[in-house]
């Protein structure tokens, strides 16, 4: 079974989330106005710098959000001997991973437990934490 593709965007002028269903065409991103990588202003493609662009990673949190990139996420180990880890999901190596700086986990496990916190979008401050 195929992961399912989708994105969100943050556009950082506005400090408001763009929900983009599937890979927009530059057709379909005309008629809405945004494309995966630009805007498309009175029919002339322009690139915005503004758009930062985040993908689904096909995983639910223990709350059945799901999950994407730029979210900081909590993993708690259910194995015994299992450490617990707070970090920002990336993607990276053909995965995504939970990073924080120094050190990274898979983002996949099946023994444990995931939960978003919030993302590095609307709680910058968190990263510094993290």
């Amino acid at each position: 079974m195929a992961r399912e593709i989708k994105f969100r965007a943050w556009d950082k002028v506005i400090k408001e989330w763009l929900w983009i269903d599937g890979f927009e065409t530059k057709e379909t991103a005309k008629n809405s106005g945004y494309s995966l990588d630009g805007i498309f202003n009175d029919g002339d493609y322009v690139w915005n710098e503004g758009i930062e662009l985040m993908q689904y990673t096909g995983f639910k949190d223990k709350n059945g959000t799901e999950i994407y990139e730029g979210d900081i996420v909590k993993r708690v180990s259910m194995a015994p001997g299992g450490i617990d880890f707070i970090g920002v999901v990336v993607y990276g190596e053909c995965c995504f991973w939970i990073e924080d700086g120094k050190d990274a986990v898979s983002l996949y496990s099946e023994v444990d437990e995931l939960e978003i916190l919030r993302n590095i979008y609307e709680n910058p401050e968190l990263l510094e934490e993290v």
